[in-house]
């Protein structure tokens, strides 16, 4: 791993036949306001000219590029890769299918030196808002401009949802373990990293201000994203598994939510129900959500033919 460079920072944006689109994001990092960013293209196996396209973009020298290829492993395994690599002080993760405005990375920035820097060690990072081509927030905003708070916290307590924008520092996340790579699993929920770093009890601090556009294509995680999770039941249960251990006081509904899918995942790897109840951080907790853990896999079954682990 490399030594992060003071003020800079690592956009890191995975990548898989996505050379029809990258031109966008490419424009739009060309205009930001903040000059100190490398881009590195985690290219997850393409076979369409990527590496050909970010060639010819780095051999103009407007945008200091890395391009890291890799077999297709997924978007966590080039995550792993980008974030051990990433020179920056910080990181930005932005999908190549995503645009940043403008003022993005000096937002983000800015944003971070307004936590008093005796606190700085305590935080891992500041969040904002992404909206949609048409300019409407995607999912809610957060409950006050400016507040620090921990990504768990934020999705139970204040229910916020949708994707927003976080920049990191680089040394605090590469202190974790990254995501697990299994083998012949492509796809593991991102959230199991943010979710580890506020259970170490990291903060973030949280603006309302709109800084990427997201577009969600036919083709993109998002729009595979139930099809994809079956297809990688480890990495699924790794993340409910990890998140009903967590040592905080949950929601009734959000703890019945991890429950009913750390049943339902056990199920799809192929674990015994005897070995599932034995290992539950809460019997009683799992009894309730088993029968709609059950059901939700059976429609795994049903919709998924073919993909489900056996």
């Amino acid at each position: 791993m490399v030594e992060p460079v003071a003020g800079l920072v690592s956009v890191l944006t995975p990548t898989r036949n996505r050379a029809y689109i990258l031109p966008r994001l490419y424009e739009s990092l060309r205009a930001q306001t903040y000059p100190a960013f490398e881009w590195l293209v985690l290219d997850d196996g393409s076979t369409d000219g990527t590496r050909e396209l970010v060639g010819g973009w780095a051999a103009e020298g407007r945008v200091d590029i890395r391009y890291l290829p890799q077999e297709h492993r997924g978007k966590h395994a080039a995550l792993n890769r980008g974030i051990r690599e990433a020179r920056g002080e910080f990181f930005v993760i932005v999908d190549s299918d995503d645009v940043l405005l403008p003022h993005a990375l000096e937002f983000l920035v800015t944003g971070w030196r307004s936590i008093p820097e005796n606190r700085r060690a305590s935080f891992c990072g500041v969040a904002a808002l992404c909206a949609d081509p048409g300019g409407r927030i995607v999912g809610t905003p957060f409950p006050r401009d400016g507040l620090d708070s921990d990504y768990v916290e934020i999705r139970t307590r204040y229910r916020v949802q949708g994707d927003k924008t976080e920049l990191y520092r680089t040394e605090a996340i590469r202190a974790f373990s990254l995501y697990p790579e299994y083998e012949g699993e492509t796809f593991v929920l991102e959230g199991l990293l943010w979710n580890r770093v506020a259970a170490a009890g990291y903060r973030m601090r949280f603006f309302n201000e709109v800084v990427r556009v997201v577009e969600y294509l036919p083709d993109g995680l998002t729009a595979q994203g139930a099809r994809k999770t079956v297809r990688s039941p480890r990495g699924a249960r790794l993340y409910f598994e990890e998140f009903i251990r967590m040592p905080r006081r949950l929601p009734p509904r959000v703890l019945l939510y991890h429950y009913a899918n750390y049943f339902r995942f056990s199920l799809h790897c192929g674990i015994p129900t005897g070995q599932v109840i034995a290992e539950a951080p809460s019997k009683l907790w799992l009894a309730l959500a088993a029968v709609p853990g059950f059901l939700v896999y059976l429609r795994d079954r049903w919709a998924f033919q073919g993909d489900a682990s056996r």
